[in-house]
Order: C-alpha cells, then structure tokens, then sequence
C-alpha cells in the first residue's frame, strides 16, 4: 500500500494519522507533505509500519530545530528517506537507513547514519564547522544538488573509502580545491565522476583524475574546455596516425576500465582527434571496450561544420555510423537531436 497524504484543512493531522494507523500494516511507501508541528500529531513515534520501505516527507514550515520529532522508530524495513527539509528537523532510525535525500546543515549525518550507502543533498551553509573530516565507511554514491543556489563543497569534511559514484558538477566552487586532496585522503574505489570541467582555476584536474584513473569507468563533464577534452581524447596518443602535432600530457592517466563518456554543453571538439579515440577505444586493445559516448553541442543552433554538406561530412557521418554499428553508443548533437541518425 502506498500513502499520499497532503495537508488540508478540512483533513486534519488527527484523521490522517487515524488513517496511517489503520493501515500500518500494509503501507510500503509514504508521503507526507505537511510541517514539522503536524507531522507532531500523527503520532508517528507509537504508529509500527512492519512494510514500511520508503518515505518522503516536508517541507512545510515552519520548523524548529530546536525540538526534533522523533519519527518511524517503529518502522524495521525502512531504508529510503527523502526529506524535503534540513534532517535535523528529525529524529529517525538513522542506523538502519541506507539512502537519503535532503537538505543538510551540519555533517552529523554522516556520524549518526552510518550504514548509509546512498546521499543526494543540498547543503548552503554547515554550523558547526567540522574540525576534520567525518569517516563514512559504506556511503557508495554522493551527489550535491541545488536547491536555491548551488550547494556548498563539502567534500574537504569527508572521508569515503568506498565511494563508487561522486556528482560535484553543481558544487559552488567548480575549481575544487577540495578534491585532489579528497581523492587522495579516502582513497576510494571511484567508477563514476560526473563534474564541471570550464574553470581554469581548476589546477588540479589532470592529477585528481589520476588519483582514480585506475578504477574510472563512467566519466561525465560539463562545459569541458577543449584543453580538458584533448586530454582525454589524446591519452592514447602515442598511437595518433595524423601528421599534425597533437598536445598529449605526460602526466594524465589512461583510464583502462573508462566504458562511458561524455561532453555536455561543449563548445567544440576536434573530430579527426574524437574519431581515433572512439576507434581505439572501441577495439578495446589493452582497455576496456568503450560503450557509450555523448557530445552535447552547448549551442542548440549551432551546427558544427563537419556536418555540413560535403566530402568531409559524409566521411565523417559514414565513419561514426560505422562505429555505432558495432555496438557503441553514440550520441552527437543537441540534448534532444543525435545528428548521426540524420
């Protein structure tokens, strides 16, 4: 059974969690969009829910920190929160959570929940400051999503050895001067990156791609510089074919296990370069195989000259096409078009 309660004032907090209880027995999923004070009044503290599994609840106010509602304890399948508030709003069985999504203002979470494997959160401002770095044995994926503005770094407070997934490309300071450092502090075994890539303050990006070069598999980067792009399409450069002299870098790694790529709002991209890298990536010669790869034009209108009518296009279409015909993904266009199936 799932619950999707919404505050009205002809529906009480007392009926619904007349409601809620009847029915404890059979919900698997709630929602809950009502304030912190009638949330209070359900009763959520005594309710048991054996099936309980998921809930997303908030974000009325107003709300008071300084008396959390205790909520759920009663609850033994509960794994899933979303809550559409700061969680120190709430007193929920954080030991046995596994994923949350919210809005966080300190990191007593990652001290309190830690057998978290999954967070999505949007964090403005932390109060306290930490004094080092919280230790968060299991999380696997972190994501930092905006809410009003882009959400802070909080990445230079945290230590993950097993992280797998980490989404920083809406952080607020797209130099990341916290991650070279991060990288290096955890350790983790990272697959998945997905970052902003346009900021030329962003010094460390060749040696923090390196620290996890080794495990990378998904890479994803928005508004790349072209100097960011050719250093990943050039990473196999010692074999480039062209005569032309090509910027390689002596110090970027050559992500072995890299199966999925992409460019979002790029400017550009040097297609005779793009064209020998999906062609040795997609042979899989001492890589992994490459599977997927997006380049998504930053300007909708723009239409790039190698599409345009002439030899050089059909060349390039007829070389693509090929490729895609061997099992690769590609997509080359706007976020909605793929030119390659023109």
């Amino acid at each position: 059974m799932r619950g999707n309660l919404v505050q009205d004032c002809s529906f009480p907090p007392t009926r619904i969690g007349d409601i809620i209880n009847r029915h404890s027995n059979k919900i698997e999923y709630l929602e809950l969009y009502l304030s912190q004070t009638d949330i209070c009044q359900l009763g959520m503290d005594d309710i048991e829910l054996p099936l309980l599994e998921r809930v997303s609840f908030g974000p009325i106010f107003p709300a008071h920190l300084d008396n959390p509602v205790v909520v759920f304890p009663h609850a033994p399948r509960l794994r899933d929160v979303s809550l559409a508030a700061s969680f120190e709003y709430y007193t929920l069985p954080w030991l046995q959570l596994t994923t949350f999504e919210g809005v966080i203002k300190s990191m007593e979470l990652f001290s309190v929940a830690l057998n978290l494997i999954e967070v999505k959160c949007s964090v403005e401002s932390l109060d306290p400051m930490p004094v080092s770095p919280v230790y968060h044995p299991h999380l696997q994926s972190l994501a930092f999503v905006p809410i009003i503005k882009p959400p802070m770094d909080i990445l230079p407070y945290l230590t993950l050895p097993s992280l797998q997934v980490l989404h920083i490309s809406e952080v607020e300071d797209t130099a990341y001067p916290s991650l070279l450092e991060f990288f290096e502090r955890s350790a983790p075994p990272l697959t998945t990156l997905y970052i902003r890539a346009n900021n030329e303050d962003f010094v460390d990006w060749e040696k923090s791609v390196s620290s996890v070069g080794a495990t990378l598999e998904k890479l994803e980067l928005e508004y790349p510089t072209r100097a960011v792009q050719d250093s990943i399409l050039c990473i196999d450069g010692d074999s480039y074919p062209f005569h032309r002299r090509v910027e390689t870098s002596t110090t970027f790694p050559r992500l072995p296990k890299l199966t999925s790529l992409s460019f979002l709002e790029s400017d550009g991209v040097d297609y005779d370069v793009l064209l020998w890298f999906l062609k040795k990536r997609s042979w899989g010669e001492g890589t992994a195989r490459l599977k997927s790869f997006r380049l998504v034009w930053k300007h909708c209108t723009f239409l790039p000259s190698i599409f345009r009518a002439g030899p050089e296009r059909d060349l390039c279409m007829r070389d693509l096409r090929r490729l895609a015909e061997t099992g690769l993904n590609l997509h080359i266009g706007t976020e909605s078009t793929n030119h390659l199936r023109w």
